[in-house]
């Protein structure tokens, strides 16, 4: 009898040491992937956003004499080319972009961002792409893990306003390369 209780005892103690060991044990820890893929736009957009060699020129947009707020995109790198300011991605990627009240200026206003993807040449020809980045607004900025756009050259404009209307917008090149 003695020696049931024992065995009993023992077999409850390995049971719970093998199941303290198997939840603990890196084999069975869940890896969980926080980055959501986002397509900032489709093919068939990117068809008709692509922009053209002859339309790749020099943007004649004066940078950093607004009293807005200032646009610092942190990731990707931005690239001052003869073109303009020009981000250079792979995708999918990482996009962070912060927006800073301008000495002068008032509070950032985060409800008026604006990222829209445009053809230079045909005014009409744009997408809005804010919506998409919606969730990813925090606070004064907006951080996405994985963004992706298809392959293309394409003109990007991002533009906020602070609480007193002044509205800043500036212009990059959006150079996508071969996917990760």
């Amino acid at each position: 009898m003695y020696h049931q209780r024992l065995s009993r005892h023992a077999w409850s103690i390995a049971v719970l040491l093998g199941s303290i060991t198997w939840a603990c044990s890196p084999a069975t820890e869940q890896v969980v992937d926080t980055a959501q893929e986002i397509w900032l736009f489709s093919e068939e957009d990117a068809a008709e956003l692509r922009v053209a060699s002859e339309d790749w020129v020099i943007l004649d947009v004066p940078r950093g004499d607004s009293l807005g707020p200032m646009i610092t995109v942190e990731r990707p790198t931005v690239i001052q080319t003869p073109e303009g300011p020009t981000i250079e991605m792979s995708s999918p990627t990482a996009f962070f972009i912060r927006f800073e009240p301008n000495s002068q200026g008032s509070d950032v206003d985060m409800s008026t961002v604006s990222i829209v993807a445009k053809r230079e040449r045909f005014p009409r020809l744009k997408r809005d792409l804010t919506g998409k980045l919606a969730d990813f607004l925090k606070q004064n900025r907006i951080e996405a893990e994985a963004i992706k756009v298809p392959r293309g050259r394409y003109l990007v404009d991002i533009s906020i306003a602070d609480t007193a209307g002044v509205l800043t917008v500036e212009s990059y090149r959006l150079r996508v390369t071969k996917k990760r």
